[in-house]
């Protein structure tokens, strides 16, 4: 799954949805850190 600039993704955290629109290069530079640290499910 590649994620990009522009997309909307959906991620579990615990028991909560969290929507996040992946709007530039740093919001998806941090979302990718996250998904390798294991922070979503």
């Amino acid at each position: 799954m590649d994620i990009e600039v522009g997309d909307i993704v959906r991620v579990q955290d615990h028991d909560w949805d969290r929507i996040f629109n992946i709007d530039n290069e740093d919001i998806l530079e941090s979302f990718i850190e996250d998904i390798i640290e294991e922070n979503w499910n």
